[in-house]
């Protein structure tokens, strides 16, 4: 490009805006002697004085003012609404736009207004320009000012634009990757590109190179370096661990440290080194050695659930102020984390805005752009809604390190399946193990990602890691594998999985895990992740706390239930804690001391009135999970007071009250009366109801059974609310002169009405088919008989309907059951095993105690359960005595989970009196893990005391 007759240089603007810039701590170089289009050369540097290496020239446009009449403002940019202007549009020729884009360095216009003494920049850059046949354009925005506290942005913008590297066809080449100074960054952020080829034959490795096999999940060949030397008379290429641990070399030290932690778990491996680099000196003489340490550590501090103390290290490493750029970032990105794991959310936000220039800085680092990455998702997660821009967060997590994570993640869960398949393969069992190469590889991607700080990206492996290990869980598996692996998923915040797993460990065993893992938990210390996991875990083990752990829930939820803003200040929850606070206090009802359910009660009887019927529903559940023997008389004369709940809470008060205050049963009876099938749920029994309400709910319920089957008719279905035909049949069976069973029949032979209406009625029929009056029995086999052959649509079939139809029958006509339908039931699945054992504890024939201990000891724990609920049956009847009650005896003190004890004493119904004397059922039952099933033990003997007294 030639250069023009006459240049206007804008000295006095560009005097002002160099000033600016050396303000800043920047680099400023003019270029008075070649200026075909750069006045300035601008050397980039950090608020921490630290030269980022980029070089970006300026074109610097003076006017005396930035009115319309100016030279380079004249063409102003205003806003649609409010007519301000936003900006201006820069024009120039288009062989100076051509030279600048052109350019190895990235160009800025500046245009300074000298009155108002303020300066404007516009990146050039091929997506801002808008060009024509003669001139091109550039929008100048108001808000990019040059000034020293707004600069960030344009770092940024500039940043992005130098070329980045090529990654494809990268991994394991010969090529070096990395300055010293970076090794161990390399090794422990994207470490294919320092580890040696699994197939490769090193010579000797470096300690990176080793760190860099550590984080890929290749542990296994440093345990072979000296059987190694043996067999092949020459040195090792590995440094095994117990020679780096005494090597004077640091970086020796930090990769023992980090087999260490990989292997064990021990967070103060990294102790030692992390107190060498906090002094000062050491720090000032090896800066990536303080960053990296500082870094790991926080790291593994954060995937304990402490973000208090990973924020206290990494305040105290950024305080020395010694960092290269890149460290300085990393250290930063981690603390944003932390940050926002203890809800302080704006600082979080802040703070990863505040490195988003890293990208910029080093773009051929591929550490420095995962770095970037992970602030992205910071600003991202650490944002309202409003804020939240989903594309930009996706395509900036789109990195080579976040690819190379998630082949870890798939290679090893494909491993996994690979050796399953071939453990099938050559073996009849089913049961499955964790593979070392698997486990590793997924302990692989969890370490990158959360050494980058990818918050999101380190919790789905580490969630995996932990479905993994408890793949392999069985019932008497030791607690301590069990309380780790579940300690991996809360941390992990994978509370849907958590839900399911301590149902499964504490119904099937071993259900002591469940109980030192809650001990465990401090609902104080909960963060961002772990707050819904940590209310899982103690959800779910509430039946099997100890008490005192019981009464810490328990004392916490009330405080909650009066005061949650500093909670909810540290966790920011996605979830209705008030919702999840009562769940607690239900689930840890049973368990709790008198002490503390006085404490529940007192609550609820100063609770102003609820009219939200989320809480009205879950405050309903806890006063019904409370004993009745617990509310005193001075309780109960507060709660009759009460007005202004929700139907869900005042029914509940209802039928807590009813049988001790004359008004409220006065009022329920009436409402009763008046066909209200709410009223008659307060009612403790079906043989409580008067006749004359009777006659009046058969009538009505009739008519919402012919109801539902109309909606049926018409597709339309409900989910939860009244059983209409379970409360119908009840009535009819303990009231024959006004039962009406029609309306029942209608329903059962109805095929459009969901199988999910007719279980209820089912089982009543099942287990009371003397109730049942002949005539009814003789139009209900065929419609039980078609049920149990019935084929519906699969969106409208339950084949537990199919099996309680099969239940139903055998109990209306026991002789009917036959050795071939028997043995068809045992060479089922689980569910025909359950009803085979339900049928037999109906039967009471001697002859089947076999056939039910055989169930008892079947591989699956709601078949074993389901046999004892049989067993105990024949206990309470005197079938098989004394072999059923030892055999009882002995499974409930063998089992390790809690359902076949509960579904036991569900069975007893009332314990024998033989049994109070000290009987070694009893006493099993009185001193079970289960609060529930010590509860119904205690009820069940006063049951029987009161039937035994004169």
């Amino acid at each position: 490009m030639r250069a023009g007759a006459t240049e206007e240089t804008g000295s006095a603007g560009q005097s002002v805006v160099q000033s600016e810039f050396e303000k800043a701590g920047w680099g400023v170089a003019d270029n008075p002697y070649h200026d075909l289009g750069t006045d300035l050369w601008l050397m980039v540097r950090d608020e921490r004085r630290f030269d980022l290496g980029i070089l970006i020239g300026a074109q610097v446009k003076t006017s005396t003012n930035s009115s319309a009449d100016s030279k380079y403002f004249k063409e102003p940019v205003k806003d649609a609404e409010n007519g301000e202007v936003t900006g201006w549009k820069f024009r120039d020729s288009v062989d100076h736009f051509h030279y600048w884009l052109s350019h190895a360095v990235p160009h800025i216009v500046i245009l300074h207004d000298l009155e108002g003494k303020s300066s404007y920049w516009a990146h050039i850059s091929e997506e801002s320009v808008s060009w024509s046949s003669k001139t091109a354009t550039v929008y100048v925005p108001r808000s990019q000012v040059i000034s020293v506290e707004k600069l960030g942005p344009l770092v940024d913008v500039v940043g992005r634009a130098r070329a980045g590297a090529q990654w494809e066809w990268s991994a394991w080449t010969d090529e070096r990757k990395a300055s010293p100074r970076e090794e161990l960054r390399y090794a422990l952020l994207t470490p294919r590109l320092i580890a040696p080829h699994p197939n490769s034959s090193p010579v000797k490795l470096t300690a990176s190179q080793s760190v860099g096999m550590l984080v890929l999940g290749r542990l296994e060949r440093f345990n072979l370096g000296e059987i190694e030397t043996k067999l092949t008379k020459r040195d090792s290429p590995y440094t095994t661990p117990d020679q780096a641990r005494v090597s004077p070399d640091w970086t020796w030290k930090l990769f023992a440290a980090i087999y260490d932690y990989i292997s064990v778990g021990e967070l103060k491996v990294f102790e030692p080194l992390l107190r060498c680099m906090m002094k000062r000196r050491n720090a000032k003489g090896n800066p990536e050695r303080l960053a990296l340490i500082a870094v790991v550590s926080a790291a593994a501090l954060l995937e304990e659930a402490k973000p208090d103390e990973a924020l206290s290290l990494l305040d105290d490493a950024i305080r020395l102020d010694v960092a290269y750029p890149v460290d300085n970032a990393w250290m930063l990105v981690q603390k944003a984390r932390a940050l926002r794991e203890v809800g302080r959310m704006k600082e979080a936000r802040d703070l990863a805005l505040s490195v988003q220039n890293v990208r910029g800085v080093a773009p051929n680092d591929p550490t420095a752009t995962a770095i970037f990455a992970a602030a992205a998702q910071i600003v991202f997660t650490a944002s309202d809604w409003g804020e939240k821009d989903v594309s930009k967060v996706v395509s900036d997590s789109d990195t080579v390190s976040a690819w190379w994570r998630s082949q870890q993640v798939s290679t090893s869960l494909s491993k996994n399946l690979e050796q399953e398949f071939v453990n099938w393969s050559e073996s009849s069992s089913r049961n499955l193990e964790v593979h070392s190469g698997a486990w590793l590889g997924l302990r692989s991607a969890s370490l990158m990602a959360g050494l980058v700080g990818d918050h999101n990206g380190w919790r789905r492996p580490f969630s995996l890691i932990a479905k993994l290990q408890l793949l392999s869980v069985c019932a008497d598996s030791p607690i301590d594998l069990v309380v780790n692996s579940l300690h991996t998923l809360r941390v992990s915040g994978d509370a849907d999985s958590l839900d399911r797993a301590m149902l499964k460990i504490v119904e099937f065993g071993p259900a002591a895990a469940a109980r030192k893992i809650a001990s465990e938990i401090d609902l104080n210390q909960s963060t961002s992740t772990t707050a819904r996991s940590d209310l899982a875990i103690l959800i779910g083990a509430g039946d099997v706390m100890a008490t005192a752990d019981a009464d810490r829930c328990a004392a916490w939820a009330l405080k909650m239930l009066h005061d949650k803003e500093g909670y909810i200040g540290r966790i920011h929850p996605t979830f209705a804690v008030d919702v999840f606070v009562l769940k607690l206090l239900i689930a840890v009802g049973a368990a709790a001391s008198p002490g503390a359910v006085r404490d529940i009660i007192d609550h609820l009887a100063e609770l102003p009135a609820q009219e939200d019927q989320a809480a009205a529903h879950y405050y309903g559940v806890l006063i019904g999970s409370l004993p009745h023997e617990s509310w005193e008389p001075d309780d109960r004369r507060r709660l009759a007071l009460r007005n202004g709940d929700h139907w869900e809470l005042a029914d509940a008060y209802d039928k807590l009250l009813m049988n001790g205050d004359e008004v409220i049963r006065a009022r329920v009876f009436d409402e009763a009366n008046k066909g209200s099938w709410r009223a008659l749920t307060a009612f403790d029994s079906a043989s409580e109801v008067p006749e004359y309400i009777v006659k009046v709910q058969i009538r009505a319920l009739s008519e919402r059974v012919r109801k539902l089957i109309g909606d049926a008719h018409s597709f339309s279905y409900h989910m939860g609310g009244v059983d209409s035909g379970r409360m119908l049949t009840v009535l009819n069976m303990w009231h024959s002169s006004q039962a009406d069973w029609t309306a029942i029949l209608e329903m059962l032979a109805d095929p459009h009405v969901h199988p999910r209406d007719k279980r209820a009625t089912l089982f009543q029929i099942s287990d009371n088919p003397k109730r049942v009056p002949a005539a009814v029995i003789l139009r209900l086999e065929p419609i039980l008989q078609d049920i149990e052959v019935r084929q519906l649509p699969d969106w409208l079939d339950l084949p537990e309907v199919r099996r309680l139809a099969t239940e139903a029958l055998v109990s209306l006509h026991p002789d009917s059951f036959s050795i071939d339908r028997q043995m068809l039931l045992m060479r089922g699945g689980s569910d025909e095993r359950i009803t085979l054992a339900r049928i037999l504890a109906r039967l009471h024939r001697q002859s089947d105690l076999g056939v039910l201990m055989l169930l008892a000891y079947d591989v699956r724990p709601e078949v074993r359960a389901e046999a004892a609920w049989s067993i105990a049956r024949w206990v309470i009847s005197g079938t098989a005595h004394p072999e059923a009650r030892e055999f009882l005896e002995s499974l409930v003190a063998t089992d390790p989970g809690t359902l076949l004890a509960r579904r036991a004493v569900s069975g007893l119904g009332s314990l024998p009196a033989a049994s109070h004397e000290g009987g070694v059922l009893l006493q099993l039952l009185r001193r079970h893990i289960s609060s529930v099933v010590r509860r119904q033990v205690e009820i069940a003997v006063q049951d029987d005391n009161e039937r035994q007294r004169p």
